[in-house]
Protein backbone atom coordinates (compact mmCIF):
# COMPACT_ATOMS: atom_id res chain seq x y z
CA UNK A 1 0.00 0.00 0.00
CA UNK A 2 1.24 3.48 -0.81
CA UNK A 3 0.69 6.13 1.83
CA UNK A 4 1.24 9.58 0.33
CA UNK A 5 2.24 12.09 2.98
CA UNK A 6 3.00 15.79 2.75
CA UNK A 7 4.94 16.30 5.95
CA UNK A 8 3.59 19.79 6.49
CA UNK A 9 -0.02 19.02 5.57
CA UNK A 10 -0.26 15.30 6.31
CA UNK A 11 -3.49 13.39 6.41
CA UNK A 12 -4.23 9.92 7.80
CA UNK A 13 -7.17 7.74 6.77
CA UNK A 14 -8.88 5.44 9.24
CA UNK A 15 -11.09 2.66 7.83
CA UNK A 16 -13.59 0.99 10.13
CA UNK A 17 -16.00 -0.52 7.62
CA UNK A 18 -16.22 -1.25 3.88
CA UNK A 19 -16.99 1.74 1.69
CA UNK A 20 -15.97 5.38 1.84
CA UNK A 21 -17.27 7.97 4.27
CA UNK A 22 -17.50 11.64 3.36
CA UNK A 23 -14.39 12.40 5.41
CA UNK A 24 -12.47 9.63 3.66
CA UNK A 25 -13.42 11.03 0.28
CA UNK A 26 -12.31 14.51 1.32
CA UNK A 27 -8.98 13.17 2.50
CA UNK A 28 -8.43 11.23 -0.74
CA UNK A 29 -9.19 14.38 -2.72
CA UNK A 30 -6.77 16.35 -0.55
CA UNK A 31 -3.96 13.85 -1.09
CA UNK A 32 -4.51 13.87 -4.86
CA UNK A 33 -4.51 17.66 -4.86
CA UNK A 34 -1.27 17.83 -2.91
CA UNK A 35 0.39 15.31 -5.24
CA UNK A 36 -0.77 17.22 -8.29
CA UNK A 37 0.70 20.44 -6.94
CA UNK A 38 3.97 18.81 -5.92
CA UNK A 39 4.73 16.28 -8.66
CA UNK A 40 8.37 17.20 -8.52
CA UNK A 41 8.60 15.58 -5.10
CA UNK A 42 7.79 12.19 -6.58
CA UNK A 43 10.92 12.48 -8.72
CA UNK A 44 13.11 13.73 -5.89
CA UNK A 45 11.45 13.06 -2.48
CA UNK A 46 13.67 15.55 -0.66
CA UNK A 47 13.43 18.33 -3.23
CA UNK A 48 12.07 21.63 -2.03
CA UNK A 49 8.84 22.68 -3.67
CA UNK A 50 8.89 25.93 -5.55
CA UNK A 51 6.76 28.70 -4.13
CA UNK A 52 4.02 28.43 -6.77
CA UNK A 53 3.44 24.72 -6.25
CA UNK A 54 3.69 25.13 -2.50
CA UNK A 55 1.04 27.82 -2.52
CA UNK A 56 -1.32 25.62 -4.57
CA UNK A 57 -0.77 22.63 -2.32
CA UNK A 58 -1.20 24.61 0.88
CA UNK A 59 -4.33 26.36 -0.36
CA UNK A 60 -5.98 23.12 -1.40
CA UNK A 61 -4.99 21.24 1.73
CA UNK A 62 -6.09 24.13 3.94
CA UNK A 63 -9.54 24.16 2.34
CA UNK A 64 -10.04 20.48 3.17
CA UNK A 65 -8.48 20.84 6.61
CA UNK A 66 -10.84 23.70 7.43
CA UNK A 67 -13.81 21.52 6.50
CA UNK A 68 -12.62 18.94 9.02
CA UNK A 69 -11.58 21.32 11.82
CA UNK A 70 -15.11 21.77 13.10
CA UNK A 71 -13.86 21.93 16.68
CA UNK A 72 -11.62 24.94 16.14
CA UNK A 73 -13.18 27.65 18.34
CA UNK A 74 -10.39 30.24 18.48
CA UNK A 75 -7.58 31.06 16.05
CA UNK A 76 -5.30 34.07 16.18
CA UNK A 77 -2.68 33.91 13.40
CA UNK A 78 -1.88 37.67 13.39
CA UNK A 79 -1.54 37.42 9.60
CA UNK A 80 -3.61 40.54 8.87
CA UNK A 81 -0.37 42.59 8.90
CA UNK A 82 -2.31 45.40 10.62
CA UNK A 83 -0.84 46.74 13.83
CA UNK A 84 -3.40 46.42 16.61
CA UNK A 85 -5.37 43.63 14.93
CA UNK A 86 -5.94 40.25 16.59
CA UNK A 87 -8.72 38.79 14.46
CA UNK A 88 -10.17 35.40 15.32
CA UNK A 89 -10.18 33.47 12.04
CA UNK A 90 -11.97 30.41 13.46
CA UNK A 91 -15.34 31.85 12.48
CA UNK A 92 -16.47 32.30 16.09
CA UNK A 93 -15.68 36.02 16.17
CA UNK A 94 -13.53 35.98 19.31
CA UNK A 95 -11.46 38.95 18.19
CA UNK A 96 -8.80 40.23 20.56
CA UNK A 97 -7.87 43.70 21.79
CA UNK A 98 -4.16 44.43 21.47
CA UNK A 99 -2.60 46.26 24.41
CA UNK A 100 1.05 47.05 23.67
CA UNK A 101 2.52 44.24 21.54
CA UNK A 102 4.16 45.25 18.27
CA UNK A 103 3.99 43.32 15.01
CA UNK A 104 7.25 41.61 14.01
CA UNK A 105 8.48 38.79 11.77
CA UNK A 106 7.12 35.28 12.25
CA UNK A 107 9.12 32.04 12.31
CA UNK A 108 9.20 31.98 8.50
CA UNK A 109 10.71 35.44 8.36
CA UNK A 110 7.54 37.08 7.06
CA UNK A 111 7.26 40.66 8.28
CA UNK A 112 4.37 41.74 10.51
CA UNK A 113 2.95 38.23 11.02
CA UNK A 114 3.64 37.71 14.76
CA UNK A 115 3.43 39.88 17.87
CA UNK A 116 6.41 40.89 19.99
CA UNK A 117 5.72 41.14 23.73
CA UNK A 118 8.02 43.25 25.93
CA UNK A 119 7.71 41.19 29.12
CA UNK A 120 6.49 44.21 31.08
CA UNK A 121 2.93 45.22 30.23
CA UNK A 122 2.01 43.84 26.78
CA UNK A 123 -0.96 41.52 26.29
CA UNK A 124 -3.84 40.60 23.98
CA UNK A 125 -7.24 40.45 25.65
CA UNK A 126 -10.13 38.32 24.35
CA UNK A 127 -13.65 38.51 25.76
CA UNK A 128 -15.18 35.51 27.51
CA UNK A 129 -17.25 33.25 25.30
CA UNK A 130 -19.00 29.95 25.86
CA UNK A 131 -17.19 28.67 22.78
CA UNK A 132 -13.85 29.15 24.56
CA UNK A 133 -14.84 27.23 27.70
CA UNK A 134 -13.69 23.64 28.06
CA UNK A 135 -14.75 20.90 30.46
CA UNK A 136 -14.08 17.38 29.17
CA UNK A 137 -11.58 17.84 26.35
CA UNK A 138 -9.47 20.53 24.73
CA UNK A 139 -6.36 21.12 22.65
CA UNK A 140 -4.51 24.44 22.85
CA UNK A 141 -1.49 25.31 20.74
CA UNK A 142 0.84 28.21 20.05
CA UNK A 143 4.19 29.06 18.50
CA UNK A 144 6.48 31.08 20.77
CA UNK A 145 10.00 32.50 20.90
CA UNK A 146 11.15 33.29 24.41
CA UNK A 147 13.88 35.79 25.23
CA UNK A 148 13.69 34.90 28.91
CA UNK A 149 14.85 31.65 30.50
CA UNK A 150 12.01 29.29 31.36
CA UNK A 151 12.15 27.82 34.83
CA UNK A 152 13.46 31.12 36.20
CA UNK A 153 11.53 33.35 38.57
CA UNK A 154 8.08 34.25 37.31
CA UNK A 155 4.89 32.80 35.91
CA UNK A 156 4.60 34.40 32.49
CA UNK A 157 1.79 33.35 30.23
CA UNK A 158 1.59 32.37 26.59
CA UNK A 159 -2.16 31.68 26.76
CA UNK A 160 -4.48 31.81 29.75
CA UNK A 161 -8.15 31.71 30.74
CA UNK A 162 -7.93 32.28 34.45
CA UNK A 163 -9.65 34.27 37.16
CA UNK A 164 -10.60 32.61 40.45
CA UNK A 165 -10.25 29.30 38.62
CA UNK A 166 -8.10 28.31 35.66
CA UNK A 167 -9.89 26.77 32.71
CA UNK A 168 -6.51 26.34 30.95
CA UNK A 169 -3.05 27.94 30.99
CA UNK A 170 0.10 27.64 28.88
CA UNK A 171 2.90 29.34 30.79
CA UNK A 172 6.27 29.24 32.46
CA UNK A 173 5.99 28.24 36.10
CA UNK A 174 9.09 28.65 38.25
CA UNK A 175 7.71 26.52 41.07
CA UNK A 176 8.26 22.82 41.65
CA UNK A 177 4.72 21.67 42.21
CA UNK A 178 1.79 19.67 40.87
CA UNK A 179 0.97 22.34 38.29
CA UNK A 180 3.67 21.35 35.78
CA UNK A 181 6.61 23.45 36.95
CA UNK A 182 9.37 24.24 36.91
CA UNK A 183 9.44 25.23 33.26
CA UNK A 184 6.90 25.24 30.46
CA UNK A 185 3.57 23.89 31.72
CA UNK A 186 -0.02 23.21 30.68
CA UNK A 187 -2.21 23.75 33.74
CA UNK A 188 -5.90 23.68 34.65
CA UNK A 189 -7.98 23.76 37.82
CA UNK A 190 -10.54 21.19 38.93
CA UNK A 191 -13.15 20.87 41.69
CA UNK A 192 -14.03 24.57 41.60
CA UNK A 193 -10.45 25.63 42.08
CA UNK A 194 -9.79 23.10 44.78
CA UNK A 195 -7.07 21.39 42.76
CA UNK A 196 -4.61 22.68 40.19
CA UNK A 197 -2.94 20.04 38.05
CA UNK A 198 -0.46 20.41 35.23
CA UNK A 199 2.10 18.75 32.99
CA UNK A 200 5.37 20.01 31.61
CA UNK A 201 8.60 20.34 33.59
CA UNK A 202 10.55 21.13 30.43
CA UNK A 203 12.88 24.06 29.68
CA UNK A 204 12.67 25.23 26.06
CA UNK A 205 15.72 26.96 24.62
CA UNK A 206 15.75 30.74 24.38
CA UNK A 207 15.96 32.81 21.21
CA UNK A 208 14.38 30.30 18.85
CA UNK A 209 10.88 29.30 17.85
CA UNK A 210 9.02 26.45 19.55
CA UNK A 211 5.62 24.81 19.11
CA UNK A 212 3.67 23.93 22.25
CA UNK A 213 0.45 21.91 22.57
CA UNK A 214 -1.58 21.17 25.68
CA UNK A 215 -4.22 18.43 25.64
CA UNK A 216 -6.87 17.38 28.14
CA UNK A 217 -9.08 14.32 27.66
CA UNK A 218 -11.12 13.24 30.68
CA UNK A 219 -12.06 9.83 29.22
CA UNK A 220 -8.90 8.28 27.79
CA UNK A 221 -5.64 10.26 27.97
CA UNK A 222 -5.68 12.71 30.85
CA UNK A 223 -3.35 15.70 30.44
CA UNK A 224 -0.46 16.01 28.00
CA UNK A 225 2.15 18.62 27.08
CA UNK A 226 3.86 18.47 23.70
CA UNK A 227 6.89 20.51 22.65
CA UNK A 228 8.06 20.62 19.02
CA UNK A 229 6.09 17.54 18.05
CA UNK A 230 7.22 15.38 20.96
CA UNK A 231 5.31 14.30 24.04
CA UNK A 232 7.02 15.81 27.09
CA UNK A 233 4.80 14.59 29.92
CA UNK A 234 1.39 13.07 30.51
CA UNK A 235 -0.63 12.21 33.57
CA UNK A 236 -3.67 9.99 33.94
CA UNK A 237 -4.64 10.73 37.54
CA UNK A 238 -6.99 13.41 36.15
CA UNK A 239 -9.10 10.90 34.25
CA UNK A 240 -12.76 11.35 35.10
CA UNK A 241 -12.28 14.94 36.28
CA UNK A 242 -13.92 18.00 34.75
CA UNK A 243 -12.01 21.19 34.02
CA UNK A 244 -13.31 24.33 35.71
CA UNK A 245 -15.04 26.39 33.02
CA UNK A 246 -15.32 30.05 34.00
CA UNK A 247 -16.24 33.57 32.92
CA UNK A 248 -12.63 34.70 32.67
CA UNK A 249 -11.19 36.67 29.81
CA UNK A 250 -8.63 34.95 27.59
CA UNK A 251 -5.14 36.42 27.57
CA UNK A 252 -2.29 35.99 25.09
CA UNK A 253 1.13 37.06 26.35
CA UNK A 254 0.02 37.84 29.89
CA UNK A 255 -2.77 37.82 32.43
CA UNK A 256 -5.66 39.51 30.54
CA UNK A 257 -6.66 42.11 33.15
CA UNK A 258 -3.98 44.72 32.64
CA UNK A 259 -0.21 44.92 33.19
CA UNK A 260 1.06 42.27 35.59
CA UNK A 261 4.16 40.34 36.57
CA UNK A 262 2.99 37.50 34.31
CA UNK A 263 4.03 39.11 31.02
CA UNK A 264 5.79 37.05 28.36
CA UNK A 265 9.01 38.40 26.82
CA UNK A 266 9.40 37.35 23.18
CA UNK A 267 7.24 36.52 20.16
CA UNK A 268 3.93 34.65 19.99
CA UNK A 269 2.12 33.46 16.87
CA UNK A 270 -0.61 31.12 15.60
CA UNK A 271 -2.54 30.57 18.82
CA UNK A 272 -5.41 28.11 18.50
CA UNK A 273 -8.03 26.51 20.76
CA UNK A 274 -9.87 23.33 19.78
CA UNK A 275 -12.72 21.67 21.67
CA UNK A 276 -11.23 18.30 20.87
CA UNK A 277 -8.42 16.17 22.26
CA UNK A 278 -6.09 15.79 19.29
CA UNK A 279 -4.39 12.46 18.59
CA UNK A 280 -0.63 11.92 18.33
CA UNK A 281 -0.74 12.08 14.53
CA UNK A 282 -2.84 15.27 14.57
CA UNK A 283 -0.45 16.99 16.98
CA UNK A 284 2.55 16.04 14.87
CA UNK A 285 0.70 17.38 11.84
CA UNK A 286 0.15 20.70 13.61
CA UNK A 287 3.87 20.92 14.29
CA UNK A 288 4.95 19.83 10.83
CA UNK A 289 2.68 22.21 8.96
CA UNK A 290 4.00 25.12 10.99
CA UNK A 291 7.68 24.57 10.27
CA UNK A 292 9.62 27.09 8.22
CA UNK A 293 10.53 24.69 5.41
CA UNK A 294 7.95 22.58 3.57
CA UNK A 295 8.69 19.30 1.81
CA UNK A 296 6.69 16.46 0.28
CA UNK A 297 7.62 12.82 0.53
CA UNK A 298 6.23 9.47 -0.60
CA UNK A 299 6.43 6.53 1.77
CA UNK A 300 5.87 2.92 0.84
CA UNK A 301 4.86 0.19 3.27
Amino acid sequence: MIDCIKKQKGFTRYRTAPGFTLIELLIVIAVLGILAAGVIAAINPVAKINSANLAKAETFAASVQNSLAINLVGEWTFDEEIQGSAKDTSGYGNNGTVNGPILDADRRGRANRAYSFDGVDDYVQIADSNALDATNEITVEAWFYTKRDFGATGRYHILTKELSTANYILRNDERTNDEGGPGLAFTASFNNGGNYYGVGKVIPTTNEWHHVVGVFDTKKRGMELWLDGKLVQNRTDVLGLTMDSNNALVGIGSYPYGPSNRSFNGFIDDVRIYKQAFSLSQIQQLYAQGLKEHRLAIRQY
